[in-house]
């Protein structure tokens, strides 16, 4: 029966029917004051058993399926489209990043001068402020996002799929773009800053789960898995090649294959357009 049983959704159906077959037969055999109780588990249990498994299918349809279910294996760890709320909390994530480089940068101007008058501003105009300026960071860092995407598909000449998930047992990572050619995959990780001062260690985690994700890939499907990084710079004046050179050294210690790429904003959407 092993050879028959390849994926959850076997499994599934055999269960399903061992239970409505022995609940059929062991019914006239049950005391006649409990048979009414057990046929309405048995009217039950289908539809219980039908709504689990469309939530399943709608929300987590991954879990329904198995390597074998694909012509090429390696696909499966390419399955997952990324939510719309995924890709809002990976974007809340970054902007929350850009706020605390900019906040570390700034750190001399923002305490002010000791002979400058407070001004006081309301909380909720405050507030709103705040509101505004991350949605229209949001919304830029998006549009960014795209741009890289449509530059990357010309220049690799694939279809890079946005937003999509790479998940294997250890390590789950949601890239802005990614594409597949034969058993070689290639994803996208955008990052914007407002200038030259790019904080580092926003790549950490990035780096470290793209590292048990490669390996996996390479180990499991003979395949391999290409990182392009893109940092996107707002200010016209910053110094590109040092960005890039302190981004590449630091990548050395992960030892993950990638291209590094680093441009301007200007850049980026007139080539995009």
């Amino acid at each position: 029966m092993s050879g028959h049983i390849k994926n959850p959704l076997t499994i599934i159906a055999i269960f399903a029917g061992l239970v409505e077959t022995s609940g059929t037969v062991v019914l006239p055999i049950i005391a006649p004051d409990l048979q009414s109780i057990y046929i309405w588990f048995l009217m039950a249990f289908p539809i219980v058993l039908i709504v689990a498994f469309f939530l399943t299918l709608n929300f987590n349809h991954k879990v329904l399926y198995s390597p074998s279910d694909f012509s090429d294996e390696g696909n499966f760890i390419r399955l997952v489209k990324a939510t719309p709320e995924e890709s809002q909390k990976k974007r809340e994530k970054e902007i929350q990043d850009l706020e605390i480089c900019l906040d570390v940068a700034n750190g001399e101007s923002a305490q002010g001068d000791e002979n400058d008058e407070e001004v006081i501003v309301p909380f909720a105009d405050k507030h709103g402020k705040r509101e505004k300026e991350q949605y229209l960071l949001s919304s830029k860092v998006e549009e960014i996002e795209r741009a890289a995407v449509k530059k990357v598909s010309k220049e690799f000449g694939l279809e890079f799929t946005p937003e999509c998930i790479i998940g294997v047992p250890r390590a789950e990572v949601l890239y802005d773009g990614v594409a597949s050619s034969g058993r070689d995959m290639f994803a996208l990780e955008v990052k914007y800053f407002k200038n030259d001062n790019v904080n580092l260690r926003v790549f950490d985690k990035l780096l470290a789960k793209s590292k048990i994700i490669s390996d996996y890939y390479e180990r499991d499907s003979s395949g391999s898995l290409l990182l392009k990084i893109h940092v996107v710079i707002e200010d016209d004046d910053a110094n590109i090649e040092k960005v890039r050179e302190k981004l590449e050294h630091y990548l050395e210690g992960y030892n993950v294959s990638h291209q590094i790429e680093v441009q301007r904003v200007t850049d980026l959407l007139t080539y995009a357009a």
